[in-house]
């Protein structure tokens, strides 16, 4: 079905090996969609199932991209399943991958056969790089401070700047990068900041927020201690404080940006398995 408007499905908002192994929330990362056109973002371990328990079910035949912002496993386990799923298994060449050079070489997350059933050699990111998949087109954002080769990402679609503000520790150096987006979704891993751990935590999530004012703020990619923590009561009061809505993302669940933009509802919400 086309999207009249931009949406996204998350199908999974749980990071972190942790959450991960015990899949206390999945890891199957998210879809954004905008009239015919489909990315799977960080797609985990799990992505497949996921695409296919949705209901209303995903059909991962008819993606158009798969982007990983990064090597580590909770964001690209099912990458090259779901590159065979795009391509009907090699049989229908198609399909654009995104991915960092660290995830390529010397030691690559994707199955090498898989490669050639893409109409095109994987793109790999760099900073400011503009590609356009269908209606939407793709911004490479800045590296991220992270142990890894990662990118955040800025989709435009439909009239909107979707920011998607990946694993990174904290740095002023994220504001301008990602200000006068109109929709900002945030990996917040930790609950409190955890020393060698390049993850947000709340505190610095609420900072970013603060000071990047976006018309939409999503919370995702929660670790043990933010599960913990109970992430949609955790933020029960940063709408009224920040001016702005601001949800927790559950499994399942799909925001119609649009509409949540033209309602401007309430705080964030308590996680949504059903349906899933």
């Amino acid at each position: 079905m086309k999207s009249a408007s931009p949406f996204i499905k998350f199908l999974g908002t749980g990071g972190g090996r942790y959450v991960m192994t015990r899949q206390l929330r999945y890891t199957a990362g998210f879809w954004i969609g905008f009239g015919d056109t489909r990315i799977h973002v960080d797609p985990g371990p799990g992505a497949l199932v996921r695409c296919h328990a949705s209901r209303p079910r995903l059909d991962p035949e008819r993606l158009d991209a798969v982007l990983v912002t990064h090597r580590h496993i909770d964001h690209c386990n099912d990458a090259s399943v779901m590159i065979e799923a795009m391509t009907r298994f090699g049989t229908r060449p198609r399909g654009t991958v995104f991915l960092p050079a660290d995830a390529l070489a010397p030691d690559p997350v994707l199955f090498p056969h898989t490669l050639a059933y893409l109409a095109s050699p994987p793109r790999v990111m760099h900073s400011g790089d503009r590609h356009r998949v269908g209606e939407i087109v793709v911004e490479i954002g800045p590296r991220h401070r992270h142990p890894v080769e990662t990118y955040g990402v800025i989709f435009h679609a439909g009239g909107m700047r979707i920011a998607y503000i990946t694993d990174t520790a904290y740095s002023e150096d994220l504001i301008p990068a990602y200000r006068g987006c109109d929709v900002a979704i945030v990996s917040t891993t930790l609950h409190e900041s955890r020393p060698g751990l390049d993850h947000l935590c709340l505190g610095e999530v609420y900072e970013l927020l603060m000071n990047l004012g976006p018309r939409l703020a999503v919370l995702t990619h929660f670790g043990g201690s933010m599960l913990r923590a109970k992430p949609w009561e955790a933020i029960r009061d940063w709408q009224a404080q920040l001016g702005f809505p601001v949800l927790a993302a559950g499994d399942g669940r799909r925001l119609e940006l649009a509409s949540i933009l033209d309602t401007a509802p309430g705080q964030g919400s308590k996680p949504l398995r059903e349906g899933v």
